[in-house]
């Protein structure tokens, strides 16, 4: 695997747990939780259109 999309995947695995700590102890509609959403959101599309642009080099 690439270097660039393991590097991502590890952020996204680390923003994932963050996501998780602030739900366990916040409001699921505070400001902490809704930015660290929207960042792993930003994360997992990094990660899509990484794999989409590697799958269309294939083809």
């Amino acid at each position: 695997m690439r270097d660039d999309l393991l590097e991502l995947l590890s952020a996204v695995e680390t923003k994932r747990d963050q996501l998780n700590k602030f739900a366990l102890f916040k409001e699921l509609t505070s400001e902490e939780v809704v930015t660290s959403s929207r960042e792993l959101d930003k994360l997992l599309n990094q990660v899509y259109s990484l794999i989409k642009h590697e799958e269309t080099k294939i083809v």
